[in-house]
């Protein structure tokens, strides 16, 4: 009897506990624009991040004072980029690009790489940081 009242007790506050986030790499910035789809002037032109296994979610933060428009991309082989449809947290509105600062979500069906990159003229320095999630947005 108290081995299931231990399990029933485990279930529920497992049911009840909120998604945690984990921020993984460092944080990076971007100053200047991408003149093609490989981040040919990588490091400056895009935030690249490496996702495990067990990521579910992925939120990136958009902060700095900078001009442009910056555009998420996913990758499953490291080779072929795909614009991704992120949400902004802050109005549920999906999006798969930025010119403000803020911070946006996806729910990760096999992404094993995400990038912010820059896609139009970029002045000033975005800061990009990522954090992995458990839940889906």
């Amino acid at each position: 009897m108290t081995r299931r009242l231990l399990l029933t007790l485990a279930l529920l506050v497992a049911l009840v506990t909120p998604a945690t986030g984990q921020p993984f790499g460092l944080r990076q910035t971007i100053t200047v624009v991408d003149s093609g789809t490989a981040c040919v002037t990588a490091p400056a032109a895009c935030a690249t991040f490496t996702l495990d296994s067990v990521t579910a979610s992925v939120s990136i933060s958009v902060a700095g004072t900078w001009t442009g428009t910056l555009t998420f991309e996913g990758t499953n082989d490291n080779q072929v980029w795909t614009v991704l449809n992120v949400m902004n947290l802050a109005t549920t509105v999906r999006a798969t690009t930025t010119t403000a600062n803020g911070l946006w979500a996806f729910g990760n069906a096999g992404v094993i790489r995400v990038r912010v990159r820059a896609t139009a003229a970029v002045t000033g320095t975005a800061v990009i940081a990522a954090a992995r999630g458990d839940g889906l947005p």
